[in-house]
């Protein structure tokens, strides 16, 4: 994104098992307000802010602005953040707990064993507590997929459809052909797969 002019901040979160949700979520709104109070020292705008994520970043971009407790902590504008940004997102987080070996490996150190605290911790739950007054509603969004991406197309669709009943800006999903949930952001030979990505990514924020 940078070759393409744009100004990029890679930020980072204390993992688990030291921290548990929401803690995460928290450390991505600091660093989200940390760039909108700076980015203009590095010739950024903070009032034109992109916030992507891959995986559980995807989640993590969605969260920090879905719930509104957690966006509170940012002190921003809704109208700060220009688009939102997921890739291969894992947005239902009791799906994603059930799923054989990885599930159990990677959501009980982050989110603990109770199927409840998955639920509330899922991005459909926080629409569903919001409804039209969720900033995520008031965003433009896309939610990008891998062709091969476990079941996290379907987290995806049904996150959209539920985006789309209370939106009020542009939101649509996009599916990278040839590549999974690992290799959809890796620089290949080519530079195929990773170029599709991001002018997917590009194409979306040139149209806001």
């Amino acid at each position: 994104m940078c070759q393409r002019g744009y100004t990029s901040v890679s930020l980072n979160y204390r993992l688990s098992p030291q921290v548990v949700h929401p803690t995460h979520a928290l450390d991505i709104a600091e660093g989200i307000k940390w760039v909108h109070d700076n980015i203009s020292d590095y010739g950024g705008d903070p009032d034109k802010l992109v916030v992507m994520g891959h995986s559980a970043g995807a989640h993590l971009a969605l969260y920090s602005v879905a719930e509104a407790t957690v966006f509170q902590e940012m002190a921003l504008q809704i109208s700060s953040i220009k688009a939102i940004v997921g890739i291969s997102g894992v947005y239902n987080i009791a799906r994603m707990a059930n799923v054989p070996f990885y599930g159990s490996l990677v959501i009980p150190p982050a989110f603990g064993h109770r199927a409840d605290t998955w639920r509330v911790a899922s991005l459909l739950s926080v629409l569903a507590k919001h409804r039209d007054s969720c900033p995520l509603v008031h965003i433009p969004t896309l939610l990008i997929n891998a062709k091969d991406d476990f079941h996290l197309q379907k987290d995806s669709e049904e996150l959209l459809g539920w985006i789309r009943k209370y939106a009020t800006s542009h939101c649509r999903s996009e599916v990278i052909d040839q590549c999974n949930h690992f290799s959809i952001l890796h620089h290949q030979e080519e530079k195929a797969i990773s170029s599709a990505a991001i002018g997917k990514i590009s194409a979306f924020l040139d149209d806001l």
